[in-house]
């Protein structure tokens, strides 16, 4: 596995550099503000009313580096934090969700909680976040879909955690959870998974995070749940 993307250095390196710029600027302004709701406040007060709003981590914020065509034509918002687990973003998703006022969010969440990057946590702990997030939503009108973990065997920046056993678990318990409560699951991890519990390799960079190839492969799931629920124009 630590060879595993040997053929493709000049990539990993370009994405990591991507990647460890944002690490560094959002830690940055966590030193001050745990949730980070200095960085899209400026943002909220303009983009309102977006058909969708996609909520996460460096997957999500990368995604519109990747694609901004995507959330351009479709006009949906993207409100990715590199590096947050699901303790901040709930404490920021009243500022990020909520008030852009949107049809549907989409919530892609959970492998920095794995990685420990805010600490360790539970499971246990790590639904209950993702719970209460869902909760507010669906409290304000919010159509929800709760996103798969993406597969990974890998965690570079925290190579002492082996995250394969908790993401399945996770994954299995929001499904279910989708499925008990109303709420749509986009099961991303399906279509990205290869036979080690890994990422195919035209799937990711360096184990967690994606390529474009990735996320056209995840644009073919997500959008067709979110347009078929948006008003037609």
């Amino acid at each position: 596995m630590r060879h595993y993307f040997a053929n493709n250095k000049v990539k990993i390196q370009a994405v990591a550099l991507i990647f460890f710029s944002i690490i560094s600027t959002n830690a940055e302004a966590q030193c001050n503000d745990f949730a980070n709701l200095g960085k899209y406040k400026a943002s909220n007060d303009i983009e309102k009313k977006g058909a969708a709003v996609f909520f996460g981590n460096s997957i999500t914020e990368m995604w519109k580096e990747t694609d901004p065509a995507f959330f351009a034509d479709n006009h949906f918002i993207n409100r990715g934090i590199s590096g947050q687990t699901t303790s901040q973003m709930l404490l920021r998703f009243r500022q990020d969700v909520i008030g852009l006022q949107p049809r549907i969010v989409a919530i892609l969440c959970g492998i920095n909680d794995i990685a420990e990057n805010t600490g360790p946590i539970s499971v246990g702990d790590i639904e209950n976040n993702i719970k209460c997030m869902a909760e507010l939503g669906k409290y304000h009108h919010i159509k929800i879909i709760l996103c798969s973990i993406l597969p990974s065997n890998y965690i570079h920046w925290n190579e002492t955690i082996h995250p394969e056993n908790k993401i399945d678990s996770i994954n299995k318990w929001l499904e279910k959870y989708a499925s008990q409560n109303g709420f749509l699951y986009a099961n991303y991890y399906a279509q990205l998974v290869d036979e080690r519990r890994g990422m195919k390799k035209e799937f990711t960079t360096d184990g967690v995070h994606c390529t474009k190839e990735a996320y056209a492969a995840m644009e073919k799931i997500i959008a067709p749940m979110i347009l078929s629920r948006s008003p037609k124009k």
